[in-house]
């Protein structure tokens, strides 16, 4: 069995990765520091395994993603590997929660920023949108592979009826898609509580919004005319904003 690359130095296709934390003081030096720097090797190991893997998916495909050709793409003893990821189910999820952490980590920077409520759903949608696009390949690559469909199924399916593995990939899926929907309609409610927004139902405007981001997300397979991500994020909160604007008065034609 091949010896794991040692901790200091990280090899994945994209290169060498040496891994040297900056010089620290005396208290950095301690305990904690080492825990913090093991916990920052970690995370660089699982993202080089993750990277890994959406390349095999690319290269061949969901169904043909395998625990032995991951150890080889990334570089790893597959005892290396099992200590992050248990199986492909694991890998699929990290996949999935990578890039919905992305987008996250995307809107509490917006939201920090010291701006309107108005500006930051305007960047709020174009980050989705970028992030989208960055994971363009990927998602197609996932979408026409037919062994990711029937594994993307079992969402649908009576839990009863699946593995406790699968069982764990559908909540894990569902948990962050919740916790995502959550975060933005939380802000929508925020609005509308400032003034920034009119008061509706924020929850069935994040359904809608969802919807009409995955249209210009997913319009490409369809031959549909290329729209750039900052012309279809205007356009979007444009759209939205119409809708969510406060009332002044009541235009002509309208009851009060």
């Amino acid at each position: 069995m091949r010896k794991s690359p040692p901790e200091s130095r990280i090899k994945s296709r994209e290169g060498i990765r040496s891994f040297r934390p900056s010089a620290a003081g005396p208290a950095e030096n301690g305990r904690g520091g080492r825990v913090e720097r093991k916990r920052l090797l970690q995370k660089e190991i699982r993202r080089n395994i993750i990277r890994a893997a959406e390349r095999l998916i690319l290269k061949s495909g969901f169904g043909r993603l395998t625990m032995d050709g991951l150890a080889r793409e990334a570089q790893f003893s597959k005892a290396t590997l099992y200590k992050y990821f248990r199986s492909k189910s694991e890998v699929v999820s990290a996949i999935f929660i990578n890039y919905f952490d992305r987008i996250r980590e995307r809107l509490t920077k917006i939201r920090d920023k010291n701006i309107g409520l108005n500006e930051q759903f305007r960047q709020f949608i174009r980050a989705v949108l970028e992030s989208h696009e960055e994971s363009r390949n990927l998602s197609q690559a996932l979408l026409l592979d037919e062994a990711f469909m029937k594994k993307m199924g079992i969402i649908l399916a009576d839990e009863r009826r699946v593995s406790s593995e699968d069982r764990k990939f559908v909540r894990t899926m569902k948990s962050r898609f919740q916790e995502m929907t959550a975060y933005i309609t939380d802000f929508l409610s925020q609005g509308v509580r400032e003034g920034a927004f009119r008061e509706t139902n924020p929850a069935l405007t994040v359904r809608l919004l969802g919807a009409a981001i995955n249209g210009f997300c997913h319009r490409r397979p369809w031959g549909q005319v290329e729209t750039d991500i900052d012309e279809a994020a205007d356009f979007l909160y444009g759209f939205f904003m119409h809708g969510l604007a406060p009332r002044s008065g009541s235009r002509k034609g309208e009851t009060r």
